[in-house]
């Protein structure tokens, strides 16, 4: 699976900034030497952020805490279909097909040029026209930067370390394992 994003960031007042992100989607499997490819527009999401602790410019040990709030909506083909005209697995899908609540909080440590990130999110999932749901799922990672300046642009290099997890997909209100 291969997500490629645009993003877009706008602050709309001093404390709070809009989101939004457009997902291409590279989904392939193989399986007994056949080979299925979807490739398109995912699920397009947006969410607003409220700064609740802004980061003071002037001192050198910087903080800076976001609780986030959004939605993303059912844009991605939730409908692909192999040659035989056989609906791939939904974990092949583009979309998911269901409107989802979108809920986090984002904390950011800096000092001088090293830097701490930390997310925590929590998608809560909604149902699609084939009975489709996937269970809640959470979205959490910590990122341990340094800042390099090089003239006008900034390097961030950086240890990232993530962590997902759902219970897996609701079909007819029966839990199949993903």
């Amino acid at each position: 699976f291969k997500i490629f994003e645009l993003r877009l960031k706008y602050f709309v007042a001093n404390r709070m900034e809009l989101n939004i992100f457009l997902p291409i989607m590279n989904n392939k499997s193989r399986n007994n030497e056949a080979e299925v490819n979807s490739t398109g527009i995912g699920d397009f999401s947006f969410f607003v952020g409220y700064h609740v602790i802004k980061p003071n410019l002037e001192k050198k040990t910087k903080h800076k805490l976001i609780l986030n709030v959004g939605i993303k909506l059912p844009t991605g083909n939730y409908m692909v279909h192999d040659s035989n005209i056989n609906r791939l697995p939904f974990e092949m899908q583009l979309g998911s097909g269901s409107i989802d609540g979108l809920f986090g909080v984002n904390y950011l440590w800096m000092k001088k040029n090293i830097g701490i990130n930390a997310n925590a999110n929590l998608k809560l999932n909604g149902k699609n026209s084939f009975n489709e749901q996937l269970a809640g799922s959470t979205t959490n990672f910590i990122s341990i930067f340094y800042k390099v300046p090089i003239k006008k642009v900034y390097l961030y290099p950086a240890v990232n370390f993530n962590y997902e997890y759902t219970k897996g997909l609701y079909t007819h209100k029966v839990l199949d394992k993903v």
